[in-house]
């Protein structure tokens, strides 16, 4: 993937998962690579009451009203030849969430520090980064 050092990159257990010209991320993708069983599929996890509430949410509509709108703009079902299931990148996360509870922990860890103002967030991104993308970081800091 040819893309901007600060753009949004997912990789479960090593494994780069795909996104669509919308932005949208592989959940098929997601439930390969962490190898998980045929009860924790992206259709299982639509149909929890939650995943509902999220998709709603997205759209900005109540839970109450989620079968009124499509729900292209944030899940969509392809063809298994090309991808299977994608869905919003915050969807994304709770489907990865599900699937491994540690993984939960830690996407929420990572957030409190980001609304704390935790300024070692930063370093701890940096040291984790490829050169490139610290260069592009050294260079936005000096304009």
């Amino acid at each position: 993937m040819n893309q901007h050092p600060g753009q949004f990159h997912l990789k479960v257990r090593g494994k780069m998962i795909r996104q669509d010209a919308d932005g949208l991320v592989s959940l098929t993708d997601i439930h390969s690579a962490a190898n998980f069983s045929k009860n924790k599929t992206p259709f299982d996890f639509q149909r929890l009451g939650n995943t509902r509430n999220l998709i709603a949410a997205l759209h900005g509509r109540s839970a109450g009203k989620a079968a009124e709108f499509r729900t292209s703009l944030v899940w969509k079902k392809i063809s298994t030849e090309l991808g299977g299931v994608y869905a919003h990148p915050v969807i994304a996360l709770a489907y990865a969430e599900f699937l491994n509870p540690t993984l939960a922990i830690e996407v929420r860890e990572v957030f409190l520090r980001y609304k704390s103002g935790d300024a070692t967030l930063a370093d701890s991104i940096l040291e984790k980064a490829s050169s490139e993308a610290n260069e592009w970081a050294a260079r936005l800091r000096t304009h």
